[in-house]
């Protein structure tokens, strides 16, 4: 039997680029920021004939933490849309100029990762997220203006995926310590390069917005997949990572993994036992001694990656490997797995007998309490 990688996968790339879509979204926002600005760096000059334009414009779109308390809103619904409109304006050219080359960076590097739709997601969360922080913990009466509350957001969701994406748990932390720092020296450098003028308040609401975000859109099974595809790659990532733990290494840091058998001597079959909080008497608990990282399952998915399972089925004719691109293969793979009986030989020490059957033949497997799997008669 070949096990093929995702690389020699029909159509092998799980993710693809930002497409057409994507930079037309940023391009948009950042149209709106320059436009903007433009309008106002030309009322500074007095060319529009609209007397301290800035002034006005800040006055009705600029986040005023004093909205959150006792002032009086110029226009019904400022203290909600403020939470949005001050991360289209700036402090000047040069704000605007590294806000937006910022936002280029950050944006396509988000884009090609999650797509158009769930940067948007993203990035609207972090703008709030940062105005809900910077009213929150504020104590001027200043206005806020600018998007760096939301490219906070994108640098916190990249990092997220960053971390998400190192091997170990070791490299992770690592890569969060550097990271940390680099933001707190940023940071302490534009305090002082503006003269203490700084939102530090945006920037941390948009940054734990924006990795929380990150985590939760992180896109790996959704960019470019239409929802049963989705489902596809969810159960052949969870094949793997059992895999992975049968085999003694955890999937989430490479340490080292082991298993164990529990069967609830007291088991009531009928809906959730009271006794061991399962529907199932024995389960399979798969477990990381570093990280801590854990899987619980049936026996039958534990003899679902049995070379005597996988030789069953052959003999039979049935191929029981999957493709993440072929819906019906993984979804007969579930099926298999799904149609294995098993029955508890006994609770001490912990034996599950699995029955697998196809075609009127039957292959019984014994599964002990350190997961060690036989095939008896």
């Amino acid at each position: 039997m070949v096990w093929r990688t995702p690389s020699a996968l029909p159509g092998g790339h799980l993710r693809r680029g930002p497409g057409r879509t994507g930079p037309a979204i940023l391009a948009g926002i950042v149209l709106i920021c320059v436009a903007i600005e433009g309008a106002l760096t030309l009322g500074d000059l007095g060319l529009p004939g609209v007397p301290d334009l800035r002034g006005r414009v800040y006055e009705n779109g600029a986040f005023w933490p004093g909205l959150l308390r006792d002032w009086q809103a110029n226009y019904p619904g400022q203290a909600g849309a403020m939470f949005l409109t001050y991360a289209f304006l700036h402090g000047g050219l040069v704000h605007l100029a590294i806000n937006m080359v910022t936002l280029w960076s950050l944006g396509l590097a988000a884009l090609g990762r999650v797509g158009p739709w769930r940067f948007l997601v993203i990035y609207v969360g972090a703008t709030l997220g940062g105005a809900a922080v910077f009213g929150l913990l504020s104590r001027t009466g200043q206005p806020m203006v600018g998007a760096s509350g939301a490219l906070f957001g994108l640098a916190g969701a990249l990092l997220a995926w960053m971390w998400e994406d190192q091997p170990t748990l070791r490299a992770a932390l690592r890569l969060a310590g550097r990271a940390v720092l680099i933001l707190l020296a940023l940071n302490v450098a534009l305090h002082f390069l503006l003269a203490g003028q700084l939102a530090w308040q945006a920037h941390l609401g948009g940054f734990l917005v924006g990795w929380v975000l990150g985590i939760a859109l992180d896109p790996a099974g959704f960019t470019d997949r239409t929802a049963g595809e989705m489902w596809a790659a969810a159960r052949v990532r969870a094949f793997q990572n059992v895999r992975s733990m049968i085999e003694g290494v955890c999937d989430e840091c490479s340490g080292p993994a082991g298993g164990s058998l529990a069967v609830c001597d007291d088991h009531d079959p009928d809906g959730v036992c009271e006794a061991c909080g399962r529907r199932s008497a024995p389960m399979a608990f798969l477990g990381c001694s570093v990280c801590k990282n854990y899987h619980v399952m049936s026996p039958r998915t534990i003899v679902a990656h049995h070379p005597a399972v996988v030789a069953f089925y052959h003999e039979h004719g049935v191929d029981v490997q999957f493709d993440v691109d072929d819906f019906e293969s993984v979804r007969r793979r579930v099926t298999l797995v799904g149609d294995h009986d098993q029955e508890v030989v006994s609770t001490e020490p912990p034996r599950v007998r699995v029955v697998v059957s196809y075609d009127g033949d039957e292959l019984r497997l014994t599964v002990d309490e350190e997961l060690d799997v036989t095939v008896t008669d």
